[in-house]
């Protein structure tokens, strides 16, 4: 319900009712302080009131502090209404010293706080009826602070700068004596300070609802509708080495000297003055000091007893008393559009969301928890109650809501505590940790049973939803600025969460082929007993399914769900290899391998046929639990195996493979890695995210407003598909397929390269060969994928610096013999072309975003294969080069390849008829 508000007048009924006029409140005119006192006693208690005053005699005032010292809680202000000259001050904070012109505005301004605190202590109790009945009635004060005034114009501003309240007195006094012994005291010469337009008490303000309150009540360009009020401005220059004053400052940076016309010195210009004496350097470097933001040529000052003498002022003067009564109507109307234009403010009251954990304390004390948010503890559910129904009296505009972790039992009174809980708004989640041994049936839908381990995450993820969709309700009530910090506060915990998550690597990983889930769970068992025998009996088995995200709580690998939606599955099924140094792919009596991922895993891994010595930190192996039919067995490489690199597919017996020796080693090896491959991984994948957040490979997801990228993606026919998000074309967005080399190709970033014959011949035969690839660029960055899989196994060199270039060459001329395959910038290359030791250089390609690029220097290196201007031609050029190269060379090394070859096709024979023999 709306507060019940009093203006109580003492003095003049006539001013009261003038005044009154301009703020929407009850008033009651009183013409003596006796009356006051006894109208005092017949306020109610649940109304609030404030005091104005005509009279400023001290006297007056201590009768009034005296006569209302019972009633001070429910005065919201005295206010003095006081010539400009005088100079009373008061301590006391609700008591205000103001000048006619702005009694109005400050007595509308002061309600309109008032009322938003009490509106913000409503809603703090969740009384929303109240709240929003509160925050009508300031929006309706608001209203009339913006339109329903008139402003008086002045013939002089006066503005204060560096100078003291008194010399400001004293300098308005004087300059009215000069106008007054220049054309006599029949004219009426109207001469304002700022403090007429502005309270004082305000002008110093840091608090952003004082300007937010005088742009209602100017519109919103306060500074252009003081200056159109007022038709000449002196700033007066003082003895201080600062400017107090901040609308001084504001007022001075937005005016602009345009005219050079000697009388506009005056009309419509900034002046300075000094009324007292001031050293030489105060007023010469008041533009050095001062006015980093000022607009105008010149800060020279004039002084205020030669403003007599001056002939220019003098014909301002007198040319503008007749035109005062005109500006100040148009000045008026103008500030009134603006204050109309305003649109209407709501209280922005942000929401704090907490923690509040149920425990005993033997409990609380063995539980590890992380949040980024407050946490308190209660130990009974008494106090629980207590914490979501009491609310803090300090007059802030924030909200709570409340996450509720239960790590004990409520043991009585269970449905009654729950229905308060399910009842109060303010709570929004209940966690109860999952208990293995029994799991009931809640009938609330704010209550959810999580795994202790998944905690963290629960809360977190619960948290950043919440923050997203307060910023989406607020976004509709226009409140912005509560959009965006909402929106910064859910992205900086989305952070804090994922620099906190670890990928989360196991010793063996279960891949299921073509299986079904007793088999696989048969074979779990299997393993954990094997590794118990073997000495490992903590030893981390895990399913495939386990690190592909079902939903928000995924722990395995940060940023998981943006992974598995944007990267490539090469890409991820490498890093689960990292993760997992045994990989077992388990046969069953399926027809078909029903898991997308278990066929992606098998797609990339390598072949180990041919290898002497087999890395026991990269296993991989098949197994078999249930006996396999026959039909299934002959089939199987026919049905599912044809695109596999693999071609030993011989399983082991699940219930014999605590006997196999490879497996122990391996086992032994993942112990000793664990950690290390856990640190590994993790920074790859942070690693990776920043690049694709730098160049926008995947949509911000904490921004206002966004526009998503077209990706495009190289066409293969023998690419896998997988499943990317549409995205929307923004008319202002150009596809390049081709761009620029200082673009670095950002359009195929974080895609692998899609191997095609050409490139597999390229990648078998870089292997046979001895090369070295050198990149030469001045600016570290990624090389894109496709430069990387071209040369696979082998790797690009990266040098920034032409020296350390050079000397790599030289050494690798002197140990090795090996052919150098060089791309590099084009200032680069020349600089590295003028030293000797560059004759093993086998090819080079310059590239550059120069269109008439200076090539004589060229044309004398025939390794120099070409200059190009993107990465597309460069890299077809690279590719052809490569395979001539190799096919050249082929020759001596034929019968080292044949032999080769040879080997692995018995071997793979040899392999086969054992697995059909059952051998």
């Amino acid at each position: 319900m709306a507060q019940n508000i009093e203006l109580i007048t003492l003095g003049s009924k006539k001013l009261a009712n003038e005044t009154s006029e301009c703020i929407p409140v009850a008033h009651k005119n009183m013409l003596t302080v006796d009356q006051l006192h006894d109208y005092y006693r017949q306020i109610p208690d649940s109304n609030f009131f404030a005091v104005l005053v005509f009279d400023s005699s001290n006297s007056i005032l201590m009768l009034i502090l005296t006569g209302i010292e019972r009633r001070k809680d429910q005065l919201i202000g005295i206010f003095i209404c006081a010539n400009s000259d005088d100079t009373l001050n008061y301590t006391t904070t609700n008591i205000y010293h103001i000048s006619k012109t702005l009694i109005a505005y400050k007595i509308n301004s002061t309600i309109s706080r008032f009322l938003e605190c009490e509106c913000i202590k409503q809603f703090e109790r969740y009384r929303l009826e109240s709240g929003m009945a509160l925050e009508e009635q300031r929006r309706h004060l608001m209203k009339h602070l913006g339109t329903n005034k008139q402003f008086k114009a002045c013939h002089i501003l006066l503005i204060p700068l560096n100078t003291t309240p008194k010399a400001l007195h004293t300098a308005k006094q004087r300059l009215k004596n000069i106008c007054y012994d220049l054309y006599g005291r029949e004219y009426t010469f109207r001469i304002h300070t700022l403090y007429n337009y502005i309270p004082e008490d305000e002008s110093n303000s840091e608090n952003s609802n004082y300007e937010d309150y005088l742009k209602r009540y100017y519109g919103d360009d306060i500074c252009c509708s003081i200056m159109d009020l007022s038709v000449m401005v002196f700033c007066l220059v003082g003895n201080l080495s600062t400017i107090d004053n901040q609308w001084s400052q504001k007022l001075i940076a937005s005016h602009v000297d345009t005219d050079e016309n000697r009388l506009a010195e005056y009309f419509g210009k900034l002046t300075f003055i000094i009324d007292q004496p001031v050293p030489n350097q105060y007023y010469q470097d008041l533009l050095p000091r001062f006015g980093a933001t000022w607009q105008i040529p010149s800060t020279i000052p004039t002084l205020l007893n030669n403003l007599k003498d001056d002939i220019y002022f003098q014909t301002v003067l007198q040319s503008i008393s007749g035109i005062l009564e005109n500006r100040e109507m148009a000045a008026n109307y103008k500030i009134k559009q603006r204050s109309l234009n305003i649109s209407n403010h709501m209280v922005a009251f942000e929401i704090e969301p907490k923690v509040i954990i149920l425990a005993n304390i033997d409990t609380f004390e063995s539980f590890e928890i992380l949040l980024p948010i407050p946490l308190l503890i209660v130990y009974n559910e008494h106090s629980l109650i207590t914490k979501i129904s009491n609310r803090s009296n300090q007059l802030n505009s924030s909200l709570q809501r409340f996450f509720i972790i239960c790590l004990k039992t409520i043991e009585t009174d269970e449905d009654e505590i729950f229905n308060k809980i399910e009842e109060n708004p303010e709570v929004l989640t209940v966690f109860h940790i999952w208990n293995d041994e029994s799991m009931p049936i809640f009938k609330y839908t704010k209550a959810y049973y999580i795994q202790k381990e998944l905690i963290t995450i629960a809360v977190t993820c619960k948290t950043i939803e919440f923050l997203k969709n307060e910023a989406d309700i607020q976004t509709k009530l226009n409140q912005l600025t509560l959009t965006k910090l909402y929106m910064r506060k859910a992205e900086k915990i989305k952070e804090w969460l994922m620099s906190n998550m670890r990928a989360e690597p196991c010793h063996i990983l279960l891949i299921p082929l073509n299986t079904n889930v007793s088999n696989l769970l048969g074979c779990i068992q299997y393993l954990k007993q094997h590794c118990t025998s073997l000495g490992y009996p903590s030893t981390s088995i895990r399913i495939l399914d386990e690190y592909i995200p079902k939903s928000e709580l995924y722990d395995k690998l940060p940023y998981g769900k943006t992974i598995f939606e944007y990267e490539h599955p090469e890409v991820i099924c490498a890093w689960l290899r990292d993760l997992s140094p045994i990989r077992m792919y388990l046969y069953g009596n399926e027809q078909l391998v029903a898991s997308e991922w278990s066929k992606q895993m098998i797609l990339y891994e390598a072949d180990h046929i041919g290898r002497e010595i087999v890395n026991d930190d990269d296993w991989h192996t098949f197994i078999e639990n249930d006996a396999i039919d026959d039909d299934i067995k002959w089939n199987f490489y026919a049905n599912h195996a044809q695109t596999w690199k693999i071609k030993r597919m011989t399983p082991i017996k699940v219930c014999n493979l605590n006997e196999n020796l490879r497996f122990r080693s391996a086992l032994r090896r993942a112990h000793i890695t664990y950690h290390t491959r856990r640190s590994t991984v993790t920074a790859q994948i942070y690693h990776w995210f920043d690049q694709c957040s730098q160049f926008n490979y995947i949509p911000h997801e904490f921004q206002l407003q966004r526009h998503n990228r077209l990706t495009p993606r190289l066409k293969n026919t023998n690419a896998v598909q997988i499943s990317i998000p549409l995205s929307e074309f923004n008319d202002n967005v150009q596809l390049k397929l081709s761009p620029s080399i200082y673009e670095k190709d950002k359009t195929h970033y974080s895609l692998p390269y899609l191997f095609n014959q050409t490139c597999e011949y390229i990648a078998y035969n870089s292997s046979l060969y001895d090369q070295t690839y050198i990149w030469l660029d001045d600016v570290l960055y990624s090389i894109e994928e496709r430069f990387h899989g071209v040369i696979h196994p082998n790797q690009w060199i990266h040098f920034t610096k032409v020296n350390e270039c050079q000397e790599f060459i030289q050494n690798q001329q002197l140990q090795y013999n090996s052919n150098i395959y060089l791309i590099a910038k084009d200032s680069l290359a020349e600089q590295l072309f003028t030293f000797d030791h560059i004759s093993r250089i086998s090819s080079a390609y310059i590239y550059s975003n120069q269109d008439n690029l200076f090539i004589k220097w060229i044309r004398s290196f025939q390794v120099i294969r070409g200059v190009y201007a993107n990465f597309d031609e460069l890299y077809d050029k690279l590719c052809v080069d490569m395979v001539r190269s190799m096919k050249r060379n082929s020759c001596p090394y034929q019968e080292q390849v044949f032999s080769k070859r040879f080997r692995s096709l018995i071997f793979k024979y040899i392999d086969n008829l054992f697995y059909f023999l059952g051998i």
